[in-house]
């Protein structure tokens, strides 16, 4: 028991961390918002390699009880979920000029928020893991299935990153005679 006390020791002020910096980022602009995006995400991503270092050890220590379908089950959705939280990183340094500039689309916001609404829910489901020696088959599919809805949401931001770039909309003034629309 004073191994899962360790390691809730460094886990929950990581979490913390994390959950703070996305929240920060919502709700600010700019180089603030995108620097507090990646920073929150390095937290979470370390929160993981927290979680999946734990349950390795744990199963590793239990692994002549039980058969290994089941030891890759209970550590898949953690890998497919730090993958994501890793994609989403990488994309976001690739394309940091466009973001800290504001030529994005208006939707790369809204789709940056449902993905850390997605991932707070994930750290919501997770949180109790670190206490519990195994993991039960439906949170694992709980955190597959919100790791799914999370994929669509970080492939969205890399369309609208790629394909959807803008001048920000700063521009258009000079194209449009107000004197045409009359109200």
């Amino acid at each position: 028991m004073d191994k899962v006390k360790d390691f809730l020791m460094v886990y929950n002020p990581v979490v913390s961390t994390g959950v703070m910096t996305l929240i920060f980022c919502i709700f600010t602009a700019g180089i603030v918002s995108y620097t507090s995006f990646q920073v929150g995400n390095g937290w979470v991503f370390l929160c993981l390699v927290i979680l999946f270092s734990r349950m390795v050890i744990y199963n590793y220590r239990d692994n002549e009880e039980e058969d290994t379908s089941k030891t890759l089950l209970t550590l898949l959705p953690i890998i497919v979920l730090g993958g994501l939280v890793y994609w989403c990183y990488i994309l976001n340094v690739y394309r940091q000029n466009i973001i800290i500039d504001n030529h994005v689309s208006n939707d790369y916001s809204r789709f940056r928020n449902i993905y850390i609404v997605l991932l707070f829910i994930v750290l919501w489901v997770i949180n109790p893991l670190m206490s519990k020696r195994k993991i039960s088959v439906i949170e694992t599919l709980c955190i597959f299935l919100v790791s799914i809805f999370m994929g669509m949401a970080v492939n969205i931001l890399r369309i609208i990153l790629t394909q959807f770039t803008t001048d920000g909309f700063q521009s258009m003034d000079k194209f449009m005679d107000k004197s045409i629309i009359k109200v």
